[in-house]
Protein backbone atom coordinates (compact mmCIF):
# COMPACT_ATOMS: atom_id res chain seq x y z
CA UNK A 1 0.00 0.00 0.00
CA UNK A 2 1.23 3.49 -0.87
CA UNK A 3 2.47 5.45 2.15
CA UNK A 4 0.30 8.57 1.83
CA UNK A 5 1.79 10.06 4.99
CA UNK A 6 5.23 10.19 3.34
CA UNK A 7 3.71 11.73 0.22
CA UNK A 8 2.03 14.43 2.32
CA UNK A 9 5.29 14.98 4.19
CA UNK A 10 7.09 15.34 0.86
CA UNK A 11 4.80 18.22 -0.10
CA UNK A 12 5.00 19.85 3.34
CA UNK A 13 8.80 19.77 3.21
CA UNK A 14 8.78 21.42 -0.22
CA UNK A 15 6.33 24.06 1.01
CA UNK A 16 8.46 24.86 4.06
CA UNK A 17 11.59 24.98 1.87
CA UNK A 18 9.82 27.46 -0.42
CA UNK A 19 8.79 29.56 2.58
CA UNK A 20 12.40 29.60 3.85
CA UNK A 21 13.84 30.64 0.49
CA UNK A 22 11.11 33.27 -0.01
CA UNK A 23 11.85 34.75 3.41
CA UNK A 24 15.48 35.32 2.45
CA UNK A 25 14.49 36.50 -1.04
CA UNK A 26 12.13 39.19 0.27
CA UNK A 27 14.72 40.41 2.76
CA UNK A 28 17.48 40.36 0.14
CA UNK A 29 15.42 42.41 -2.33
CA UNK A 30 14.43 44.87 0.38
CA UNK A 31 17.98 45.34 1.68
CA UNK A 32 19.45 45.94 -1.78
CA UNK A 33 16.45 47.98 -2.92
CA UNK A 34 15.52 45.60 -5.75
CA UNK A 35 11.94 45.85 -6.93
CA UNK A 36 11.13 42.22 -7.67
CA UNK A 37 8.22 42.05 -10.07
CA UNK A 38 7.09 38.61 -8.88
CA UNK A 39 7.34 35.98 -6.19
CA UNK A 40 9.39 33.88 -8.61
CA UNK A 41 12.22 36.41 -8.67
CA UNK A 42 12.17 36.63 -4.87
CA UNK A 43 12.58 32.84 -4.69
CA UNK A 44 15.42 32.89 -7.23
CA UNK A 45 17.23 35.69 -5.40
CA UNK A 46 16.62 33.97 -2.06
CA UNK A 47 18.27 30.85 -3.48
CA UNK A 48 21.16 32.98 -4.69
CA UNK A 49 21.66 34.56 -1.27
CA UNK A 50 21.63 31.18 0.49
CA UNK A 51 24.27 29.90 -1.94
CA UNK A 52 26.39 32.98 -1.19
CA UNK A 53 25.99 32.36 2.53
CA UNK A 54 27.07 28.72 2.14
CA UNK A 55 30.07 29.79 0.07
CA UNK A 56 31.22 32.25 2.73
CA UNK A 57 30.64 29.88 5.65
CA UNK A 58 32.58 27.03 4.05
CA UNK A 59 35.80 29.02 4.09
CA UNK A 60 35.73 28.78 7.88
CA UNK A 61 33.36 26.00 8.92
CA UNK A 62 31.56 22.95 7.59
CA UNK A 63 27.96 23.71 6.68
CA UNK A 64 26.80 21.48 9.51
CA UNK A 65 23.36 20.93 10.99
CA UNK A 66 23.86 23.52 13.74
CA UNK A 67 24.30 26.24 11.12
CA UNK A 68 21.68 24.92 8.70
CA UNK A 69 19.11 24.63 11.51
CA UNK A 70 19.72 28.26 12.42
CA UNK A 71 19.55 29.39 8.78
CA UNK A 72 16.30 27.47 8.30
CA UNK A 73 14.61 28.98 11.37
CA UNK A 74 15.69 32.51 10.45
CA UNK A 75 14.32 32.03 6.92
CA UNK A 76 10.89 30.98 8.20
CA UNK A 77 10.83 33.94 10.62
CA UNK A 78 11.85 36.34 7.85
CA UNK A 79 9.00 35.06 5.69
CA UNK A 80 6.35 35.72 8.33
CA UNK A 81 7.98 39.04 9.28
CA UNK A 82 7.76 40.27 5.69
CA UNK A 83 4.46 38.50 5.01
CA UNK A 84 1.58 40.63 3.81
CA UNK A 85 -1.93 39.30 3.46
CA UNK A 86 -1.75 38.86 -0.28
CA UNK A 87 -3.95 36.02 -1.43
CA UNK A 88 -2.57 36.21 -4.95
CA UNK A 89 1.00 35.72 -3.72
CA UNK A 90 0.00 32.80 -1.48
CA UNK A 91 -1.82 31.25 -4.43
CA UNK A 92 1.29 31.36 -6.58
CA UNK A 93 3.46 30.03 -3.75
CA UNK A 94 1.16 27.01 -3.48
CA UNK A 95 1.22 26.52 -7.26
CA UNK A 96 5.03 26.68 -7.33
CA UNK A 97 5.32 24.13 -4.54
CA UNK A 98 2.78 21.84 -6.21
CA UNK A 99 4.73 21.88 -9.51
CA UNK A 100 7.95 21.20 -7.60
CA UNK A 101 6.17 18.38 -5.75
CA UNK A 102 4.99 16.71 -8.98
CA UNK A 103 8.40 17.06 -10.58
CA UNK A 104 10.34 15.59 -7.67
CA UNK A 105 8.20 12.90 -6.07
CA UNK A 106 9.39 9.35 -6.70
CA UNK A 107 12.32 10.76 -8.67
CA UNK A 108 15.98 9.84 -8.60
CA UNK A 109 18.95 12.16 -8.59
CA UNK A 110 20.58 12.87 -11.91
CA UNK A 111 22.80 10.01 -12.98
CA UNK A 112 25.68 9.66 -13.26
CA UNK A 113 26.85 13.22 -12.56
CA UNK A 114 24.92 13.57 -9.30
CA UNK A 115 26.39 10.38 -7.90
CA UNK A 116 29.79 11.06 -9.43
CA UNK A 117 30.51 14.49 -7.98
CA UNK A 118 27.42 16.65 -7.19
CA UNK A 119 26.27 14.66 -4.16
CA UNK A 120 29.78 13.83 -2.86
CA UNK A 121 30.59 17.53 -3.00
CA UNK A 122 27.43 18.48 -1.09
CA UNK A 123 28.32 15.90 1.55
CA UNK A 124 31.81 17.36 1.77
CA UNK A 125 30.39 20.86 2.27
CA UNK A 126 28.28 19.54 5.14
CA UNK A 127 31.19 17.72 6.81
CA UNK A 128 34.29 19.78 6.09
CA UNK A 129 35.36 23.35 5.64
CA UNK A 130 37.08 24.02 2.32
CA UNK A 131 39.79 21.46 1.52
CA UNK A 132 42.74 22.83 -0.44
CA UNK A 133 43.50 20.67 -3.45
CA UNK A 134 40.22 18.74 -3.23
CA UNK A 135 40.38 18.42 -7.00
CA UNK A 136 43.24 15.93 -6.54
CA UNK A 137 40.75 13.53 -4.98
CA UNK A 138 38.44 13.70 -7.99
CA UNK A 139 39.05 15.85 -11.06
CA UNK A 140 35.32 16.61 -11.39
CA UNK A 141 35.21 18.47 -8.08
CA UNK A 142 36.55 21.46 -9.99
CA UNK A 143 33.30 21.50 -11.99
CA UNK A 144 31.06 21.90 -8.97
CA UNK A 145 28.21 24.34 -9.36
CA UNK A 146 26.74 27.04 -7.17
CA UNK A 147 23.67 24.79 -6.97
CA UNK A 148 25.61 22.40 -4.73
CA UNK A 149 26.17 25.21 -2.24
CA UNK A 150 22.48 26.06 -2.22
CA UNK A 151 21.62 22.38 -1.71
CA UNK A 152 23.99 22.05 1.25
CA UNK A 153 21.94 24.58 3.23
CA UNK A 154 18.95 22.23 3.32
CA UNK A 155 20.60 19.32 5.09
CA UNK A 156 19.29 20.02 8.58
CA UNK A 157 17.72 18.35 11.61
CA UNK A 158 14.19 19.08 10.39
CA UNK A 159 14.52 17.57 6.91
CA UNK A 160 17.65 15.45 7.33
CA UNK A 161 18.99 14.94 3.79
CA UNK A 162 15.55 14.67 2.22
CA UNK A 163 15.39 18.30 1.08
CA UNK A 164 18.83 18.90 -0.42
CA UNK A 165 17.52 18.90 -3.99
CA UNK A 166 14.32 20.81 -3.21
CA UNK A 167 15.84 24.21 -4.14
CA UNK A 168 16.52 22.89 -7.67
CA UNK A 169 12.87 21.84 -7.97
CA UNK A 170 11.65 25.17 -6.60
CA UNK A 171 13.84 27.20 -8.99
CA UNK A 172 12.41 25.14 -11.87
CA UNK A 173 8.80 25.69 -10.78
CA UNK A 174 9.45 29.39 -10.08
CA UNK A 175 10.93 29.89 -13.55
CA UNK A 176 7.92 28.26 -15.19
CA UNK A 177 5.46 30.38 -13.21
CA UNK A 178 7.55 33.52 -13.82
CA UNK A 179 7.03 33.23 -17.57
CA UNK A 180 3.40 32.19 -17.41
CA UNK A 181 2.59 35.17 -15.16
CA UNK A 182 4.54 37.50 -17.43
CA UNK A 183 2.61 36.25 -20.48
CA UNK A 184 -0.73 37.30 -18.94
CA UNK A 185 0.49 40.70 -17.74
CA UNK A 186 -1.37 43.21 -19.91
CA UNK A 187 0.80 46.08 -18.60
CA UNK A 188 3.86 44.99 -20.58
CA UNK A 189 4.47 45.01 -24.32
CA UNK A 190 2.97 42.31 -26.51
CA UNK A 191 6.43 41.20 -27.72
CA UNK A 192 7.51 40.45 -24.16
CA UNK A 193 4.29 38.56 -23.50
CA UNK A 194 4.87 36.37 -26.55
CA UNK A 195 8.51 35.90 -25.52
CA UNK A 196 7.44 34.86 -22.01
CA UNK A 197 4.81 32.43 -23.29
CA UNK A 198 7.32 30.79 -25.63
CA UNK A 199 9.89 30.41 -22.85
CA UNK A 200 7.26 29.01 -20.50
CA UNK A 201 6.18 26.42 -23.08
CA UNK A 202 9.82 25.51 -23.78
CA UNK A 203 10.51 24.90 -20.08
CA UNK A 204 7.38 22.80 -19.60
CA UNK A 205 7.92 20.69 -22.73
CA UNK A 206 11.71 20.30 -22.72
CA UNK A 207 12.66 20.43 -19.01
CA UNK A 208 10.19 18.33 -17.04
CA UNK A 209 12.35 15.44 -15.84
CA UNK A 210 14.27 16.14 -12.66
CA UNK A 211 16.61 13.20 -13.22
CA UNK A 212 17.90 15.07 -16.30
CA UNK A 213 18.43 18.44 -14.59
CA UNK A 214 21.99 18.08 -13.32
CA UNK A 215 23.69 21.49 -13.24
CA UNK A 216 22.42 22.33 -16.71
CA UNK A 217 18.66 22.80 -16.79
CA UNK A 218 18.43 25.30 -13.94
CA UNK A 219 21.15 27.34 -15.64
CA UNK A 220 19.25 27.36 -18.94
CA UNK A 221 16.07 28.53 -17.19
CA UNK A 222 17.96 31.32 -15.45
CA UNK A 223 19.38 32.27 -18.84
CA UNK A 224 15.86 32.67 -20.23
CA UNK A 225 15.02 34.96 -17.31
CA UNK A 226 18.26 36.90 -17.86
CA UNK A 227 17.45 37.45 -21.55
CA UNK A 228 13.91 38.54 -20.76
CA UNK A 229 15.04 41.13 -18.22
CA UNK A 230 17.82 42.32 -20.54
CA UNK A 231 15.22 43.05 -23.22
CA UNK A 232 12.72 44.48 -20.72
CA UNK A 233 15.16 47.12 -19.57
CA UNK A 234 15.12 48.71 -23.06
CA UNK A 235 11.40 49.43 -22.64
CA UNK A 236 11.87 51.40 -19.43
CA UNK A 237 12.88 54.92 -18.45
CA UNK A 238 16.20 55.66 -16.76
CA UNK A 239 14.81 55.26 -13.25
CA UNK A 240 13.26 51.86 -13.95
CA UNK A 241 16.27 50.73 -15.96
CA UNK A 242 18.50 50.93 -12.90
CA UNK A 243 16.35 48.28 -11.22
CA UNK A 244 16.57 45.99 -14.25
CA UNK A 245 20.34 46.46 -14.32
CA UNK A 246 20.46 45.17 -10.73
CA UNK A 247 18.44 42.11 -11.74
CA UNK A 248 20.64 41.53 -14.81
CA UNK A 249 23.87 41.73 -12.78
CA UNK A 250 22.48 39.35 -10.16
CA UNK A 251 21.37 36.80 -12.73
CA UNK A 252 24.65 37.00 -14.66
CA UNK A 253 26.71 36.14 -11.57
CA UNK A 254 24.24 33.41 -10.56
CA UNK A 255 24.58 31.93 -14.06
CA UNK A 256 28.38 32.15 -14.12
CA UNK A 257 28.70 30.31 -10.81
CA UNK A 258 26.09 27.74 -11.84
CA UNK A 259 27.51 26.94 -15.27
CA UNK A 260 30.90 28.28 -16.32
CA UNK A 261 29.91 28.29 -20.03
CA UNK A 262 27.67 31.25 -19.23
CA UNK A 263 30.74 33.36 -18.47
CA UNK A 264 30.21 34.65 -22.02
CA UNK A 265 27.38 36.78 -20.57
CA UNK A 266 30.10 39.25 -19.63
CA UNK A 267 29.62 40.64 -23.16
CA UNK A 268 26.02 41.68 -22.43
CA UNK A 269 26.91 42.83 -18.90
CA UNK A 270 29.64 45.13 -20.23
CA UNK A 271 27.21 46.46 -22.84
CA UNK A 272 24.61 47.24 -20.16
CA UNK A 273 27.13 48.97 -17.89
CA UNK A 274 28.69 50.95 -20.76
CA UNK A 275 25.25 51.99 -21.94
CA UNK A 276 24.38 53.22 -18.44
CA UNK A 277 27.61 54.91 -17.40
CA UNK A 278 25.87 58.20 -16.56
CA UNK A 279 23.65 56.55 -13.94
CA UNK A 280 25.57 53.37 -13.03
CA UNK A 281 27.12 53.46 -9.54
CA UNK A 282 30.05 51.08 -9.27
CA UNK A 283 30.20 51.42 -5.47
CA UNK A 284 26.52 50.81 -4.92
CA UNK A 285 26.13 48.24 -2.13
CA UNK A 286 24.69 45.55 -4.42
CA UNK A 287 27.60 45.89 -6.84
CA UNK A 288 30.09 45.69 -3.99
CA UNK A 289 28.31 42.59 -2.69
CA UNK A 290 28.31 40.91 -6.11
CA UNK A 291 31.98 41.72 -6.69
CA UNK A 292 32.86 40.28 -3.27
CA UNK A 293 30.97 37.06 -4.02
CA UNK A 294 32.69 36.83 -7.41
CA UNK A 295 36.08 37.12 -5.69
CA UNK A 296 35.13 34.47 -3.14
CA UNK A 297 34.09 32.11 -5.94
CA UNK A 298 37.37 32.65 -7.77
CA UNK A 299 39.28 32.10 -4.53
CA UNK A 300 37.33 28.89 -3.91
CA UNK A 301 38.24 27.66 -7.40
CA UNK A 302 41.89 28.54 -6.81
CA UNK A 303 42.08 26.69 -3.49
CA UNK A 304 40.30 23.58 -4.74
CA UNK A 305 41.91 23.18 -8.16
CA UNK A 306 44.76 25.65 -8.56
CA UNK A 307 42.74 27.34 -11.34
CA UNK A 308 40.82 30.61 -11.20
CA UNK A 309 38.22 29.23 -13.60
CA UNK A 310 38.43 25.46 -13.91
CA UNK A 311 39.21 23.87 -16.38
CA UNK A 312 40.40 26.85 -18.46
CA UNK A 313 44.12 26.11 -18.72
CA UNK A 314 45.22 29.74 -19.00
CA UNK A 315 43.77 30.45 -15.56
CA UNK A 316 45.67 27.60 -13.85
CA UNK A 317 48.89 27.84 -11.79
CA UNK A 318 51.40 25.01 -12.23
CA UNK A 319 53.79 25.87 -9.39
CA UNK A 320 51.44 25.25 -6.48
CA UNK A 321 51.80 22.27 -4.16
CA UNK A 322 48.26 21.15 -5.00
CA UNK A 323 48.46 21.91 -8.73
CA UNK A 324 47.73 19.12 -11.20
CA UNK A 325 47.20 18.63 -14.92
CA UNK A 326 43.53 17.74 -14.57
CA UNK A 327 42.39 20.94 -16.25
CA UNK A 328 43.98 19.92 -19.56
CA UNK A 329 42.72 16.33 -19.26
CA UNK A 330 39.18 17.35 -18.27
CA UNK A 331 38.97 20.06 -20.92
CA UNK A 332 40.01 17.64 -23.68
CA UNK A 333 37.80 14.79 -22.48
CA UNK A 334 34.76 17.06 -21.98
CA UNK A 335 35.13 18.50 -25.47
CA UNK A 336 35.69 15.07 -27.05
CA UNK A 337 32.69 13.62 -25.24
CA UNK A 338 30.50 16.56 -26.31
CA UNK A 339 31.57 15.95 -29.90
CA UNK A 340 30.46 12.34 -29.88
CA UNK A 341 33.66 10.54 -28.92
CA UNK A 342 31.79 7.53 -27.39
CA UNK A 343 30.11 7.00 -30.80
CA UNK A 344 33.42 6.99 -32.67
CA UNK A 345 34.49 3.55 -33.93
CA UNK A 346 38.11 4.66 -34.32
CA UNK A 347 40.47 4.60 -31.35
CA UNK A 348 41.45 8.29 -31.39
CA UNK A 349 43.29 10.18 -28.72
CA UNK A 350 41.12 13.02 -27.41
CA UNK A 351 43.35 15.69 -28.89
CA UNK A 352 43.37 14.03 -32.31
CA UNK A 353 39.62 13.45 -32.32
CA UNK A 354 38.72 17.08 -31.68
CA UNK A 355 41.31 18.46 -34.13
CA UNK A 356 40.59 19.45 -37.73
CA UNK A 357 36.90 18.53 -37.47
CA UNK A 358 37.69 14.80 -37.25
CA UNK A 359 34.69 14.61 -34.95
CA UNK A 360 32.16 16.20 -37.29
CA UNK A 361 30.96 13.14 -39.24
CA UNK A 362 30.50 11.10 -36.05
CA UNK A 363 28.63 13.94 -34.36
CA UNK A 364 26.51 14.62 -37.45
CA UNK A 365 25.40 11.01 -37.79
CA UNK A 366 24.60 10.59 -34.11
CA UNK A 367 24.06 13.46 -31.72
CA UNK A 368 22.94 15.96 -34.35
CA UNK A 369 19.97 13.71 -35.12
CA UNK A 370 19.16 13.61 -31.40
CA UNK A 371 19.30 17.42 -31.23
CA UNK A 372 16.93 17.76 -34.18
CA UNK A 373 14.44 15.36 -32.56
CA UNK A 374 14.54 17.28 -29.28
CA UNK A 375 14.22 20.72 -30.84
CA UNK A 376 11.59 19.74 -33.42
CA UNK A 377 8.93 19.17 -30.75
CA UNK A 378 9.31 22.60 -29.17
CA UNK A 379 9.87 24.29 -32.55
CA UNK A 380 6.69 22.83 -34.07
CA UNK A 381 4.56 23.97 -31.12
CA UNK A 382 6.01 27.48 -31.14
CA UNK A 383 5.68 27.96 -34.91
CA UNK A 384 2.03 26.89 -34.88
CA UNK A 385 1.27 29.30 -32.02
CA UNK A 386 3.19 32.12 -33.75
CA UNK A 387 1.20 31.64 -36.97
CA UNK A 388 -2.10 31.53 -35.12
CA UNK A 389 -1.62 34.69 -33.02
CA UNK A 390 -0.31 36.64 -36.03
CA UNK A 391 -3.41 36.09 -38.19
CA UNK A 392 -5.43 39.29 -38.69
CA UNK A 393 -3.43 41.04 -36.02
CA UNK A 394 -1.96 44.50 -35.53
CA UNK A 395 1.64 45.33 -36.34
CA UNK A 396 4.21 44.21 -33.81
CA UNK A 397 7.73 45.55 -33.67
CA UNK A 398 10.41 44.20 -31.38
CA UNK A 399 12.83 46.73 -29.89
CA UNK A 400 16.62 46.86 -30.15
CA UNK A 401 17.01 44.54 -27.14
CA UNK A 402 15.74 41.61 -29.21
CA UNK A 403 18.25 42.30 -31.98
CA UNK A 404 21.18 42.63 -29.55
CA UNK A 405 20.27 39.33 -27.87
CA UNK A 406 19.87 37.60 -31.25
CA UNK A 407 23.37 38.68 -32.36
CA UNK A 408 24.77 37.55 -29.01
CA UNK A 409 22.95 34.22 -29.24
CA UNK A 410 24.27 33.52 -32.73
CA UNK A 411 27.83 34.10 -31.50
CA UNK A 412 27.11 31.85 -28.51
CA UNK A 413 25.70 29.15 -30.80
CA UNK A 414 28.86 29.23 -32.89
CA UNK A 415 31.06 28.85 -29.81
CA UNK A 416 28.85 26.02 -28.56
CA UNK A 417 29.09 24.22 -31.90
CA UNK A 418 32.87 24.55 -32.09
CA UNK A 419 33.55 23.52 -28.48
CA UNK A 420 30.73 21.56 -26.77
CA UNK A 421 27.97 20.68 -29.29
CA UNK A 422 25.96 18.39 -27.00
CA UNK A 423 22.30 19.14 -26.41
CA UNK A 424 22.26 19.35 -22.63
CA UNK A 425 25.04 21.97 -22.72
CA UNK A 426 23.40 24.00 -25.45
CA UNK A 427 19.64 23.54 -25.14
CA UNK A 428 19.28 26.93 -23.46
CA UNK A 429 21.10 28.85 -26.16
CA UNK A 430 19.51 26.87 -29.01
CA UNK A 431 15.92 27.23 -27.79
CA UNK A 432 16.35 30.87 -26.80
CA UNK A 433 17.71 31.64 -30.28
CA UNK A 434 14.65 29.99 -31.84
CA UNK A 435 12.32 31.92 -29.52
CA UNK A 436 14.00 35.30 -30.13
CA UNK A 437 13.99 34.72 -33.90
CA UNK A 438 10.28 33.83 -33.92
CA UNK A 439 9.37 36.96 -31.94
CA UNK A 440 11.41 39.16 -34.29
CA UNK A 441 9.77 37.56 -37.34
CA UNK A 442 6.32 37.97 -35.80
CA UNK A 443 4.97 41.05 -37.57
CA UNK A 444 1.40 40.96 -36.30
CA UNK A 445 -0.24 40.31 -32.96
CA UNK A 446 -3.87 39.38 -32.39
CA UNK A 447 -4.63 39.94 -28.70
CA UNK A 448 -7.87 37.92 -28.80
CA UNK A 449 -6.16 34.90 -30.30
CA UNK A 450 -3.25 35.30 -27.86
CA UNK A 451 -5.67 35.18 -24.92
CA UNK A 452 -7.27 32.05 -26.40
CA UNK A 453 -3.84 30.44 -26.65
CA UNK A 454 -3.14 31.32 -23.02
CA UNK A 455 -6.44 29.77 -21.92
CA UNK A 456 -5.62 26.61 -23.87
CA UNK A 457 -1.90 26.46 -23.05
CA UNK A 458 -2.08 26.59 -19.25
CA UNK A 459 -4.46 23.60 -18.91
CA UNK A 460 -2.53 21.63 -21.55
CA UNK A 461 0.81 22.26 -19.83
CA UNK A 462 -0.77 21.23 -16.53
CA UNK A 463 -2.00 18.00 -18.10
CA UNK A 464 1.46 17.42 -19.61
CA UNK A 465 3.25 17.86 -16.28
CA UNK A 466 0.72 15.72 -14.40
CA UNK A 467 0.76 12.93 -17.00
CA UNK A 468 4.57 12.86 -17.15
CA UNK A 469 4.75 12.71 -13.38
CA UNK A 470 1.96 10.14 -13.28
CA UNK A 471 3.81 7.82 -15.67
CA UNK A 472 6.93 8.07 -13.53
CA UNK A 473 5.04 7.49 -10.27
CA UNK A 474 3.26 4.44 -11.70
CA UNK A 475 6.62 3.07 -12.87
CA UNK A 476 8.12 3.55 -9.40
CA UNK A 477 5.13 1.91 -7.74
CA UNK A 478 5.43 -1.08 -10.07
CA UNK A 479 9.05 -1.38 -9.00
CA UNK A 480 8.14 -1.50 -5.32
CA UNK A 481 9.21 2.06 -4.50
CA UNK A 482 5.83 2.90 -3.01
CA UNK A 483 7.26 3.60 0.43
CA UNK A 484 10.04 5.82 -0.88
CA UNK A 485 8.64 9.02 -2.45
CA UNK A 486 11.86 10.90 -1.61
CA UNK A 487 14.48 11.74 -4.22
CA UNK A 488 17.02 8.95 -4.02
CA UNK A 489 20.51 10.29 -3.22
CA UNK A 490 22.29 7.24 -1.83
CA UNK A 491 22.53 4.86 -4.79
CA UNK A 492 21.17 4.19 -8.27
CA UNK A 493 18.08 2.51 -6.78
CA UNK A 494 16.17 2.56 -3.52
CA UNK A 495 17.08 -0.95 -2.43
CA UNK A 496 20.80 -0.91 -3.10
CA UNK A 497 23.23 -0.11 -0.32
CA UNK A 498 26.72 1.07 -1.25
CA UNK A 499 29.53 -0.05 1.03
CA UNK A 500 32.36 2.43 1.71
CA UNK A 501 35.91 1.88 2.92
CA UNK A 502 38.61 4.10 4.36
CA UNK A 503 41.64 4.81 2.18
CA UNK A 504 44.64 6.25 4.02
CA UNK A 505 46.78 8.92 2.41
CA UNK A 506 50.19 7.78 1.16
CA UNK A 507 52.19 9.88 3.61
CA UNK A 508 49.80 9.76 6.57
CA UNK A 509 48.40 6.63 8.19
CA UNK A 510 45.95 8.47 10.45
CA UNK A 511 44.19 10.61 7.84
CA UNK A 512 41.94 9.08 5.24
CA UNK A 513 39.26 9.61 2.62
CA UNK A 514 36.43 7.30 1.57
CA UNK A 515 36.00 5.16 -1.48
CA UNK A 516 33.45 2.59 -2.59
CA UNK A 517 34.14 -1.05 -1.98
CA UNK A 518 32.99 -2.25 -5.41
CA UNK A 519 34.27 0.68 -7.49
CA UNK A 520 30.81 2.27 -7.61
CA UNK A 521 30.29 6.02 -7.72
CA UNK A 522 29.90 7.63 -4.29
CA UNK A 523 26.50 9.36 -4.27
CA UNK A 524 25.78 11.01 -0.88
CA UNK A 525 28.62 9.29 0.95
CA UNK A 526 30.74 10.00 4.01
CA UNK A 527 33.07 12.77 2.97
CA UNK A 528 35.39 13.27 1.27
CA UNK A 529 34.68 10.44 -1.14
CA UNK A 530 35.85 9.30 -4.57
CA UNK A 531 35.31 6.07 -6.44
CA UNK A 532 38.85 6.29 -7.82
CA UNK A 533 41.47 5.17 -5.34
CA UNK A 534 44.58 7.30 -5.75
CA UNK A 535 48.02 7.63 -4.24
CA UNK A 536 47.79 11.12 -2.86
CA UNK A 537 49.33 12.95 0.06
CA UNK A 538 47.90 14.90 2.95
CA UNK A 539 49.19 17.95 4.78
CA UNK A 540 47.86 20.36 7.40
CA UNK A 541 48.49 24.03 6.66
CA UNK A 542 47.21 26.86 8.89
CA UNK A 543 44.46 24.58 10.21
CA UNK A 544 43.30 23.67 6.70
CA UNK A 545 43.47 20.23 5.09
CA UNK A 546 45.55 20.12 1.91
CA UNK A 547 45.57 17.24 -0.55
CA UNK A 548 48.34 16.97 -3.13
CA UNK A 549 49.68 14.45 -5.62
CA UNK A 550 52.72 12.24 -5.15
CA UNK A 551 55.82 13.55 -6.88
Amino acid sequence: MINFFNILLFYIFILITSITITGYGKSFCKYFDIKCSSLSLEIIFGSFFLGCLALLINFFYPINTILTNLIFIIGVLLFFYSYKSNQNEIKYLLIITFIAFLTGIYETANRPDAGLYHLPYISNLNENKIIIGLNNLHSRFGFTSFLQYISSIFNNSFFSTKAIFFPNLIIYASSLIYFLRLSIDSKISNEIRVLALFFGISIAVDMNRFSEFGNDENAHMLFYIFITNFILHFYKNNFERSNYIKIILLLSLFLFMTKVTYSILIILVIYIIFNSLKTFKFLEKLNVFLFSIFCLWILKNFLISGCLIYPIENTCFDNLLWSNNFSIEESLSAEAWAKGYPDSKVNYKFVDYISNFEWFSTWLNNHFIFIIKKISVVLSILILIAIYISLNGRSLNSNIGFKIVLIFNLIFCLIWFLKFPVYRFGSGILISTIVITLVILLKNFNSDKFLRIIKITVPLLSILLISKSGDRIIDRVKNNYIHNPWINIYSDNYEKKIIYKKIYFSNNKTKYYYSTKNNEICYFAPAPCTHRVKKINYKKIINYDLIFKNN
